[in-house]
């Protein structure tokens, strides 16, 4: 079976361990930086953590994904509100997206999160439907795990 992104981000790598697709995820997307490359520890944690979200709840890396993975963030994982502020906060953290953000422009952005607005109350359905949260900050323990396992654990339904 050969994985692109029309297939990556579904039930279709079920069968990969978290470490082979956090791997994978990074093939497909040559131009992200992988997260053990940047120069801090914060840095490095935080962007593992977004990315394994990506892969974890199947959420494309197009702006429309992005939206998606700060929406499933906010609501699927057992981070307080004062941690979630703190982190989309932290200017050491949010200097690449917010580069990002610049180079794409105001209006696209905000035209594609109006556009998916819908998401909210479906994320906060999964999130409901959830069977726990998912610990986005202590995710070692499942780098060995297949993300079939780990979507049966934590009842995360992935379209």
């Amino acid at each position: 079976m050969s994985l692109d992104h029309n297939t990556f981000y579904t039930s279709a790598i079920n069968h990969l361990t978290l470490e082979k697709a956090l791997e994978e995820h990074y093939n497909l997307n040559p131009v992200f930086t992988p997260w053990n490359k940047y120069p801090s520890k914060i840095q490095q944690d935080t962007m593992k953590s977004h990315d394994i979200m990506h892969v974890v709840f199947g959420c494309s890396t197009n702006l429309k994904g992005e939206f998606r993975v700060e929406i499933t963030t906010f609501l699927c994982v057992n981070l307080t509100l004062k941690e979630y502020a703190a982190m989309v906060s932290n200017n050491e953290i949010n200097k690449e997206p917010f580069d990002i953000l610049k180079r794409l422009g105001f209006w696209r952005v905000f035209s594609t999160m109006f556009l998916h607005l819908w998401y909210i109350p479906y994320c906060m359905y999964i999130s409901f439907k959830m069977k726990k949260k998912w610990p986005v900050l202590e995710t070692e323990k499942f780098m060995h795990k297949t993300i079939g396992e780990l979507r049966n654990e934590f009842g995360i339904m992935v379209k």
